[in-house]
């Protein structure tokens, strides 16, 4: 899961942010099956903003909603 994310951050230096998404959807998936919380918070973030820079409004929206309501849950 780390390895997707690390990917996922090289592409969104390089503004490649289509293949940063999917890099970071990657990782989401891997946190979930892991049942790893703060690592589904941190794609959850990271998709947010991404999504956000694509202009891809709703799913950015989607996202932040997520990361907010599973941040809340974790502290």
């Amino acid at each position: 899961a780390r390895m997707n994310f690390t990917i996922g951050r090289v592409y969104t230096l390089k503004h490649d942010y289509d293949t940063a998404i999917y890099f970071h959807e990657k990782h989401l998936y891997l946190a979930r099956q892991l049942e790893d919380s703060i690592g589904q918070c941190r794609a959850y973030f990271v998709l947010s903003q991404l999504n956000e820079k694509n202009n891809q409004h709703d799913k950015a929206s989607k996202y932040e909603s997520l990361y907010k309501a599973l941040a809340r849950e974790v502290n």
